[in-house]
């Protein structure tokens, strides 16, 4: 993925024409029938995330605090730093891990397409109804594949408007009220914005959505959306994700794309100019007021939703997961499905670990508990709104982020208009999908 989480990484792996060597039909297996954990043989299982090293030690304090205690006879050796190639290649060459936290959301219904992770459906139908009705719903969109759950949600992340508070003041503008609309996201951009004499930007008041997960979270805002909840076709050209570009475009014309794209080049040593004071508002992930606290204390910023086209759009934003699954060859499947099950739907381990890595809850109730911090505590609260999306759960999402990709450079880079671009992803993406859609 092109952002970066501050501890959780979301390596997004574009992976469309790979295909796993258990590619056939979604495989099943039969649910857990007691707790293994009271008696008998040791077992240990193994288990990749996608987390660093400070988050595997993390973790490793989850396990040792709230799983060892109730399940002594099964031990679990977490491995991390492991990218979607990495547990691909494992799952592919049939010696997977047994449980997987993957590290990012659009890998399960891929995944699950292909054969390459078990059904859950039966473990998780002890506790279904405590499940739905107690975990984030966006994040259990991602879970599923042709109704049956395939994967079950652990920590959730999101994104939103961050502003700086300072330079609001500097252009004359409130900074406890950031711009709720496009009207005045533009108005508030023009005073923000800031150019030499010879028209070279020094400060941007807003950063143009030439990134997929900012084009994401904008495109949801406009009213944009990007599959068929029936048919599963994508619907990338749709008119309101044109618009939505194209209104972002237009405004940055005003400047010139090249000037911009000067301005941005600038800062290609991991800088980040929102932090620099460089750029006033953007769209970045919850992760961010931990990180800018800590490498950035003096940044007063705050933070919003996404402006709007509609009221009827308000606080739109997408909601990603770290997927939990059971890969096809898992050598202790009945015990890793316990732990899948577990790990998902305990509270104490979704407001703990994610208050430490800055992350949101799975868990609903430990939604307005796990920070006092109330910039993090926003996206926790934004995440169950009811324009909080899973912006695309279907098998070919993977594709349609290098699409969305391609077709973003075609815009803010080679001058194609929001419509040429859209269109020509449009018939690539549809492509891919005929071969998960028409099954």
């Amino acid at each position: 993925m092109i952002k970066k989480r501050f501890f959780v990484m979301i390596a997004v792996v574009l992976i469309s024409s790979m295909l796993l060597t258990a590619c056939g039909t979604p495989a099943t297996t039969t649910a857990p029938q007691e707790t293994s954990g009271t008696g008998g043989e040791v077992v240990t299982i193994s288990m990749w995330n996608g987390f660093n090293a400070h988050e595997v030690g993390t973790l490793n304090d989850m396990i040792a605090k709230y799983w060892d205690p109730t399940h002594p006879n099964i031990k679990v050796q977490a491995v991390g730093e492991k990218d979607n190639d990495m547990i691909l290649t494992a799952m592919s060459g049939g010696d997977p891990p047994d449980v997987v936290i993957a590290p990012s959301s659009e890998v399960a219904t891929l995944w699950a397409s292909q054969g390459a992770i078990m059904d859950l459906s039966p473990a998780v139908e002890p506790v279904k109804a405590q499940l739905e009705s107690e975990l984030v719903p966006v994040g259990l969109e991602w879970s599923k594949y042709e109704g049956k759950y395939y994967a079950l949600p652990f920590v959730n992340y999101n994104w939103g408007l961050f502003y700086n508070k300072d330079l609001f003041k500097e252009a004359g503008l409130d900074p406890e009220k950031p711009p709720k609309d496009l009207n005045e996201l533009k108005d508030y951009a023009q005073k923000l914005t800031k150019v030499d004499a010879n028209g070279n930007i020094t400060q941007l008041g807003w950063m143009p959505i030439n990134d997929v997960w900012r084009a994401l979270n904008f495109l949801l805002s406009y009213g944009g959306k990007f599959y068929d909840p029936t048919t599963l076709a994508p619907t990338l050209n749709d008119p309101a994700n044109v618009a939505a570009f194209q209104w972002d475009l237009d405004f940055a014309k005003t400047y010139g794309l090249d000037k911009i794209a000067a301005f941005t080049s600038g800062f290609t040593q991991g800088d980040n100019p929102f932090q620099l004071g460089k750029v006033a508002m953007y769209i970045d992930g919850c992760w961010n007021p931990a990180f800018f606290k800590l490498n950035a204390p003096d940044l007063n910023f705050g933070v919003a939703a996404v402006p709007y086209s509609d009221p009827a759009f308000a606080n739109a934003n997408t909601v990603g997961t770290n997927p939990i699954v059971v890969p096809v060859g898992s050598k202790h499947a009945k015990e890793a499905m316990e732990f899948a099950v577990f790990f998902s739907m305990n509270k104490d381990i979704s407001r703990d670990f994610s208050s430490l890595i800055s992350n949101i809850p799975q868990v609903t109730s430990e939604l307005a508990t796990f920070t006092q911090d109330p910039t993090t505590r926003f996206f926790a609260d934004i995440s169950s709104s009811p324009n909080a999306k899973a912006w695309a759960p279907v098998p070919y999402s993977q594709k349609y982020l290098d699409e969305i990709t391609t077709a973003i450079g075609e815009m803010y880079n080679n001058g194609k208009s929001a419509k040429e671009a859209l269109d020509a992803a449009q018939k690539i993406v549809e492509e891919d999908a005929s071969t998960y859609i028409n099954k």
